[in-house]
């Protein structure tokens, strides 16, 4: 909870986690995905709700976080 704070005050003024779209938001979505898991309730922190919607419908989003249909299988050459 304490990290999650931190971020919401962070994206309080800014858009991203940078100056732009950089590679700490893709590190650090994963991370805040699991806000039901940790028990985190997102409506109490609304400046992380936005970044993780905004970036949630993103389509690059979506297909890179999309599940695998092929987890496992190994290629023969």
């Amino acid at each position: 909870r304490r990290l999650t704070g931190v971020l919401d005050k962070h994206l309080a003024s800014s858009e991203y986690l940078g100056s732009e779209l950089s590679i700490a938001d893709f590190a650090i979505w994963p991370w805040t995905s699991r806000f039901d898991y940790q028990g985190i309730d997102l409506n109490d922190y609304p400046n992380v709700k936005r970044w993780y919607l905004q970036l949630a419908e993103r389509p690059a989003f979506i297909r890179g976080y999309a599940e695998p249909k092929d987890v496992g299988a190994i290629p023969v050459p």
